[in-house]
């Protein structure tokens, strides 16, 4: 649009991106042409024309008046999208202890604690505490003390007084009185009590123990034989030395309970000794070793070797400390023995085995014995003989003196626990006389004699001796003797059955069964 600067002597120009900004004279820019949104003409008046602003104009000017102070508010102007942000600070509420931070719009809640109470009226906020001050005043103490102290309790070495004009308690310690063999004297609190040594005594005080020392000389007495010192009254306790015996009698009643014969013999409850310790008396126990933290130990030392009893909360032990037997005694005889290498004897002090009975009395028998007399469904008695898997037999071996022996026993070497073996040996090696097998088969290599009273005749194996029973040899029928995978699948030559389809007795020729 042309303009004429003097018709239009003002116009609202634009800046360099076309946004109408200001008022400006259109002749002092100098064009002839020139884009505006408002031109004012000659004579008009200026202050009505802002009553005709655009919005534009007015977000720009309300906008550039936000740059005051903002306190607790952050006031921002964003011109792009003509917005205004008002931001108000969070507030900070702090207690004695602990804080919080508060956004605009929270609520805070102001809650009594102890003896305090809050109430919320309008507007109003009352806040009611309760006295609970139970603080006694100074002058109620002292009463309350004095009266307590003085007229209260037991008092005993000491006098109190109270007064209450001047508030104030007095404490009397009673003074104290000190005796000696002889003389006495009294000592008020703070007084100094010395006490000095005698004739063969010294006293010495070091911080806060006072030592006592009684030179050895001055502390014995001499006195001749016959002599008896009594300790409290009548005869409570006596000390009595007739020139050869010491007696020491600490009972009411009795004598000699303590007595040390000739300087080297120790009777208790006994006044002759018969050795270093001699120990009588009327009760069951007569003597007691105890030890209450620990196994209660009786140890008797010899020249070389000791020997130990312990006594543990469950076990006892008896210990040789040397490398030699443990003997047993009775009727001043010895009945059984452990060797120090483990083997035990009973009859003998040269056990030979792991366990040696030894029966020494002429016509008497020596037994082992293992009787079970609970009488249960399972008391068994036992005499178990065991070996390891791959050791040796498990038997036991019978003989007399001239050396003649029988075994009886488990065979297992070679074919471990399958053979139970009799043999006429010193072990089951050899000379077998009757072999069972793991089938429960029975073996035997000579003859056998079944009801006589002698063994069978020569070149016999079998010999079958009665008058009232009869030889009775396996019964089958003809198809249980010939089946296949059954009955006697492969027969030894001259075997002998009774066949009960045909009653009669067949026996096997090496080829056929045929009828007798």
């Amino acid at each position: 649009m042309a303009c004429d600067a003097s018709a239009y002597p003002l116009i609202f120009g634009k800046d360099s991106d076309n946004i109408p900004n200001r008022f400006v004279e259109a002749d002092a820019i100098g064009l002839g042409t020139v884009s505006a949104n408002l031109f004012v003409s000659a004579g008009t008046d200026i202050a009505s024309l802002f009553d005709t602003l655009i919005t534009e104009d007015v977000q720009d000017v309300v906008g550039g008046m936000l740059g005051g102070t903002e306190t607790g508010i952050s006031v921002t102007y964003n011109d792009d999208d003509n917005d205004i942000d008002f931001v108000v600070a969070d507030t900070t509420v702090a207690g004695d202890s602990g804080s919080t931070g508060m956004t605009p719009g929270d609520t805070l809640t102001i809650a009594g604690g102890t003896n305090v109470t809050t109430a919320m009226s309008g507007d109003t906020l009352t806040i009611t505490s309760t006295d609970t001050n139970t603080q006694l005043t100074q002058e109620q103490v002292e009463d309350y003390a004095g009266n307590v102290t003085v007229s209260g309790g037991t008092k005993t070495g000491i006098a109190l007084n109270y007064s209450d004009t001047h508030g104030t308690m007095d404490f009397v310690v009673a003074d104290t009185t000190v005796a000696g063999d002889s003389g006495s004297t009294g000592m008020t609190p703070g007084d100094t009590l010395t006490i000095a040594g005698g004739t063969g005594c010294t006293t010495a005080m070091s911080g806060d123990t006072l030592t006592v020392t009684v030179d050895a000389v001055a502390a014995e007495t001499t006195y001749g034989d016959g002599v008896t010192l009594n300790f409290g009254t009548g005869t409570d306790s006596k000390i009595s030395f007739d020139g050869t015996d010491t007696l020491w009698n600490p009972r009411a009643a009795g004598t000699g309970n303590l007595i040390v014969s000739g300087g080297s013999l120790v009777g208790i409850g006994q006044t002759s000794p018969k050795a270093d310790l001699h120990v009588s008396g009327s009760q069951q126990v007569v003597g007691v070793f105890e030890n209450n933290t620990a196994s209660a130990v009786l140890s008797v030392v010899g020249t070389s070797t000791s020997s130990i009893i312990t006594a543990s909360s469950t076990d006892t032990t008896i210990t040789n400390t040397a490398a030699g037997n443990i003997y047993f005694m009775t009727n001043e005889a010895y009945v059984m023995t452990l060797e120090n290498g483990g083997k035990v004897g009973v009859g003998t002090t040269d056990p030979g085995q792991a366990i040696d009975v030894v029966g020494t009395t002429a016509d008497t028998q020596v037994s082992i014995r293992v009787d079970n007399q609970d009488g249960g469904a399972a008391s068994d008695a036992r005499l178990i003989l065991k070996v390891a898997s791959t050791g040796g037999d498990a038997y036991v071996r019978m003989f007399e003196q001239s050396g003649n022996s029988w075994c009886m026993g488990a065979y297992t070497q070679g074919s471990p626990g399958t053979t139970f073996r009799i043999t006429d040996h010193t072990n089951l090696d050899s000379n077998v006389a009757i072999e069972i097998d793991a089938s429960q088969d029975i073996w035997m290599p000579k003859s056998l004699a079944v009801g006589q009273s002698a063994k069978a005749a020569d070149y016999v194996v079998l010999e079958c001796d009665s008058t009232t029973e009869a030889f009775l040899p396996p019964r089958m029928t003809t198809t249980q003797r010939d089946a296949v995978g059954g009955g006697i699948a492969n027969p030894a030559t001259g075997s002998v059955i009774y066949n009960t389809s045909t009653n009669v007795l067949n026996f096997f020729n090496g080829s056929s069964w045929g009828a007798v």
